[in-house]
């Protein structure tokens, strides 16, 4: 992509915009402003034209970016911002393969997952994908979460999608959620989606670490591998890695059982 994105401890709503820098001379070109405390994760979209964060705030915004036709810097807009989306803070925020989907991670013990939704007139996240992004449609967010998981036994510290996921036989959509707990435990979840014009979801666990192979202090990051060019997205293995406050990074295989 051509820009990155950035954020840092912030007290207040001035500290808390988030810079937007051109790759190219890594020149600032904006400043986000719509949360009022630390921005704790940030997320773009797979088409590139949506800009995910959360923050200590307790909400998640959506940003999204405006292609220049003259060529030159693209601009960016914030579309939503949901409030209140957890109780407390919201320390992770992940798009669905097909950004579809928006899974938020807090420290209230829960994880939450949001429908993306082309607004009236606009394409679906995955025809932008499949049609190309140029004058890309504008999307929202359903003001309620679609699911949630079961409460966790502590806080959930990091969530992530997995870029692709064998569906298992049955209706609907099926996508891994990877998720991070403040005990240092990594699980992974599968999340349905119902077929036809349904926005619920449901969940099922599929995996979780073992007390010899997890972290022995909170996760931070979860980060899987991005599938190889030519790659099915309906592969059965997956690897992702994981980093915590115990200071190490460690690397695991998903495959059949």
């Amino acid at each position: 992509g051509r820009y990155i994105a950035s954020a840092c401890v912030a007290k207040t709503a001035a500290a808390a915009a988030i810079w937007i820098w051109a790759k190219s001379g890594w020149r600032g070109i904006a400043q986000l402003q719509a949360h009022t405390l630390t921005v704790t994760e940030l997320a773009w979209s797979h088409s590139d034209d949506y800009l995910a964060s959360c923050s200590r705030d307790r909400s998640f915004c959506l940003f999204r970016r405006l292609r220049s036709a003259s060529g030159g810097d693209d601009t960016f807009q914030l579309v939503q911002r949901v409030k209140s989306a957890h109780s407390r803070i919201i320390w992770g925020i992940s798009w669905s393969p097909d950004d579809s989907l928006l899974a938020t991670g807090s420290r209230d013990d829960s994880v939450k997952i949001w429908s993306v939704q082309a607004t009236a007139g606009s394409r679906s996240p995955e025809q932008q994908q499949q049609e190309g992004s140029e004058g890309s449609a504008s999307v929202q967010v359903q003001e309620e979460a679609v699911a949630q998981l079961p409460t966790f036994s502590t806080a959930v510290t990091a969530v992530a999608f997995a870029p692709g996921f064998p569906s298992a036989a049955g209706a609907g959509k099926g996508y891994c959620l990877g998720v991070g707990l403040e005990d240092g435990n990594v699980q992974l979840w599968e999340v349905r989606r119902d077929s036809g014009a349904g926005t619920s979801c449901g969940e099922m666990p599929l995996w979780s670490t073992c007390s010899f192979d997890r972290h022995s202090a909170s996760v931070n990051t979860i980060a899987w591998k991005p599938l190889a060019h030519g790659e099915s997205s309906g592969s059965t293995s997956r690897s992702f890695g994981t980093c915590g406050d115990d200071h190490s990074v460690r690397v695991f295989l998903m495959s059949p059982a």
